[in-house]
């Protein structure tokens, strides 16, 4: 067989099947269409060994490519020329702002610069500051900018009551689509002209009927300013506060409960507030804050037990009950269980109790059996003690059982 000649796959090549391939013209669809009917013929001719039809094939295949070629060339010098937004755009100046140090109760001024950088006009809707300390204002003048227009924003912050590092934030909302929402900041650090060694006094858990341990709060000049507390006052009815003075310039105050939270009072976490006087040139007067947890005698650290397990396997989880006063009790039962579940109780060691600042308490393990069904059992669990004033100790038991991954079948036919 001559290779340079015709052959049957030649044959088929007729003019018909390329006359497309001759007026692509500019449209990039049909090049591509275009080289794609002609990739099989291609294919075909080379496993025939007809080299005389891929002779024919091969210019107007080149012409398809270097149209293509073109034309993508001419889409991305056209996209370059599109300009790059779409509708207004927000550019803030300079959008974060370090004021430093500064001295409480001391207010800090300063204006942000924001633009249009957009080629449509740029509509401030909204200003949201991120707490009350920070007041933001925006003329009238400014809340429409026209491209190339600037506004200004002026932020006031108050730093009455804050101290240590602070950041505060405000938010731009505008009608940018990039950007809908814009944000400045202002940070630095509040120096104090008295400082306390607490923030807040906490009384930690007080059972009911007991009164709290003492807590001693130490104020000492954060100026080097000398000064005397004169005097405390608007204390929480629930509060007793005391002050006394040291010879190294600082005051020490004491904290307590003024009584015993009521045998009916119920498990909550308290607050209480007081105020100091004094007479620093700088500083007049301050609050301090108070925290306290009622809690009953006897409780459970834990507050719940979780336990996940598979469908047919057992597990075991284990929760403490303590008593926080001095004394003992003893564990009459537990109410109500599923038939599924077991417990069994030990008395906790010394240093298990330590962990818990108890004087007593027991351990309990729950034990779940194989027969427990797929699915989540969730209830209150009562733990029954012979104390009469703790009678009922509530545990949150929680359990999921996942369906068995084990195979039952070969997993397929034949």
């Amino acid at each position: 067989m001559n290779r340079l000649g015709s052959c049957s796959a030649c044959w088929n090549l007729d003019d018909a099947s390329l006359a497309g391939s001759g007026s692509l013209g500019f449209d990039g669809l049909a090049a591509y269409s275009m080289i794609s009917s002609l990739e099989p013929w291609i294919w075909t001719l080379e496993e025939a060994g007809c080299y005389h039809g891929i002779m024919m094939l091969k210019p107007r295949l080149d012409l398809i490519v270097l149209r293509v070629l073109w034309l993508t060339l001419w889409v991305g010098l056209l996209g370059s020329c599109v300009p790059a937004w779409a509708g207004p755009e927000i550019q803030i100046e300079e959008p974060e702002f370090d004021f430093g140090e500064i001295w409480q109760d001391e207010k800090v001024d300063h204006v942000f610069v924001f633009r249009n950088v957009g080629d449509e006009t740029l509509k401030i809707l909204d200003i949201k500051s991120g707490c009350g300390c920070t007041a933001a204002v925006i003329s009238d003048e400014d809340m429409e900018l026209e491209p190339g227009e600037e506004g200004s924003l002026a932020v006031t912050f108050d730093s009455k009551g804050r101290y240590g590092k602070t950041s505060m934030s405000v938010q731009l909302s505008s009608n940018d689509p990039a950007q809908r929402m814009a944000r400045v900041l202002l940070k630095g650090n509040i120096q104090e002209f008295i400082i306390p060694s607490v923030r807040i006094v906490n009384l930690g858990r007080v059972p009911r009927g007991w009164l709290a341990t003492p807590q001693t709060v130490t104020l000492q000049s954060g100026d080097g300013q000398p000064f005397d507390v004169i005097e405390v006052y608007d204390v929480s009815e629930e509060l007793e506060v005391s002050f006394d003075s040291r010879v190294d310039g600082t005051h020490e105050l004491t904290v307590k409960l003024a009584q015993a939270p009521g045998l009916q009072e119920r498990d909550v976490l308290r607050d209480g507030t007081f105020w100091i006087r004094t007479n620093h040139p700088n500083l007049e007067r301050f609050p301090m804050r108070v925290r306290w947890n009622v809690i009953k005698e006897i409780i459970c650290p834990q507050g719940r037990i979780t336990m996940i397990t598979e469908q047919g396997k057992p597990v075991d989880g284990v929760f403490d009950v303590v008593r926080v006063t001095e004394g003992r009790f003893q564990v009459q039962g537990l109410e109500p269980l599923f038939e599924f579940v077991s417990h069994e109780i030990r008395e906790l060691k010394p240093a298990e109790l330590a962990s818990h600042q108890a004087s007593y308490g027991v351990q309990i393990r729950l034990e779940v059996d194989s027969s427990a069904p797929v699915g989540n059992h969730m209830h209150d669990i009562l733990v029954k003690t012979d104390d009469p004033q703790n009678t009922d100790v509530k545990v949150v038991f929680a359990l999921r059982v996942h369906p068995s991954r084990r195979r039952t079948g070969t997993g397929r036919d034949g």
